[in-house]
């Protein structure tokens, strides 16, 4: 993982469980990325807390799309 040097965002849901969201964390935290953001949906803050948001599209593409804009110096 230590030679992922490009941009990422890596994403899970609270009612993904304690093991996915730990290996998410452990995933952001061993990549080189200087650009690395790590979101942890829920359903009280994002009405959405499913794997790959299932349960609320919308809500997962505001997320990405507003991270893709900090990327690209747009926002």
């Amino acid at each position: 993982m230590h030679k992922i040097t490009c941009p990422t965002l890596a994403l899970a849901g609270e009612d993904e469980g304690k093991l996915l969201i730990d290996q998410t964390r452990e995933f952001y935290e061993k990549i080189s990325s200087e650009k690395k953001d790590m979101y942890i949906f829920s359903m009280k803050n994002d009405g959405s807390d499913d794997h790959c948001q299932l349960d609320n599209r919308t809500s997962a593409n505001r997320v990405t799309f507003d991270w893709l804009d900090t990327v690209f110096n747009n926002g």
